[in-house]
């Protein structure tokens, strides 16, 4: 920014031109809600500096996120947060892409409502756990794909597990009670409701299956 000298009307300015995007990682969020800024090291630098969050990003930084960096009107004193850079534990609010993990999640509660649960849970990210039942997920990684869906706020969701072991998981939640399961294995099913548990195993010498308790 250039300031008007006393002396003659000239220009000059206070910091060097910083007209181009650099490269810094994040090692600080303590101020983002408060103040909207974070803190991050730069690739030449060895100190954090505070960089402004000033326009909307898909997501909340997190400490190790590698982000770009501009500077307002060209002054190294100005930085804000532009994007971020994409990497192998790149996430948005609602993915997470990783070598050994996709993972999606969407709100599905008060969904279009002013001020309601959707609209607040997408100021949070992935990393927030205590979203989880409000939220339906995907997730895929080479030895499961895990899906759940929450159908009562305040219940845990549902859940449908295909395991690599060829095993496989179904997991409905019973107000006041406990889960109903239904869970199948290359031995077997179990099936379980809070009114009973029926078991049914198929073994190479039986010809039919056997019911062993209900």
């Amino acid at each position: 920014m250039a300031d008007q000298s006393s002396l003659g009307g000239k220009f000059t300015s206070r910091l060097p031109s910083y007209n181009h995007l650099q490269i810094a990682r994040v090692t600080s969020v303590k101020d983002f809600h408060k103040y909207g800024k974070i803190e991050a090291i730069f690739l030449d630098y060895s100190q954090p500096a505070p960089i402004w969050v000033i326009n909307d990003v898909d997501r909340e930084p997190v400490e190790g996120d590698f982000i770009l960096v501009g500077f307002m009107e060209g002054r190294k004193d100005v930085p804000y947060m532009v994007g971020f850079v994409k990497n192998k534990s790149y996430t948005t609010n609602f993915m997470v892409v990783k070598k050994d993990k996709i993972k999606l999640q969407l709100p599905v509660f008060e969904v279009g409502v002013k001020d309601g649960k959707a609209h607040k849970d997408v100021q949070e990210h992935l990393l927030d756990n205590t979203k989880q039942t409000q939220r339906a997920t995907v997730e895929m990684t080479p030895d499961h794909i895990l899906i759940h869906f929450p159908f009562k706020d305040g219940l845990a969701p549902m859940k449908v597990e295909l395991r690599k072991s060829g095993e496989m998981e179904l997991r409905l939640p019973v107000e006041n009670h406990s889960d109903a399961y239904l869970k199948g294995t290359p031995s077997g099913w179990e099936f379980s409701h809070p009114v009973g548990t029926l078991t049914v195993k198929k073994f190479q010498d039986l010809p039919s299956a056997e019911v062993e308790s209900i």
